[in-house]
């Protein structure tokens, strides 16, 4: 049986808290354009300002 030797790593000053790293952020990015071209197609309304709401749409029809 061959002895493991214990590896402490260094504290990670990237993760949060809990030591989570988010990489979430890189595949969300074309989220909000596509959601925004979606409602393009379907309205032929561009809303440019983040969040796209309901209201933003019926207020520039």
């Amino acid at each position: 049986m061959a002895l493991q030797r214990a590896v402490i790593e260094p504290e990670d000053l990237h993760a949060n808290p809990l030591g989570i790293k988010g990489i979430a952020e890189l595949a969300i990015i074309g989220a909000a354009g596509g959601v925004a071209n979606a409602d393009f197609d379907a309205t032929v309304l561009r809303i440019r300002e983040l969040p796209i709401s309901l209201d933003k749409l019926l207020n520039a029809l």
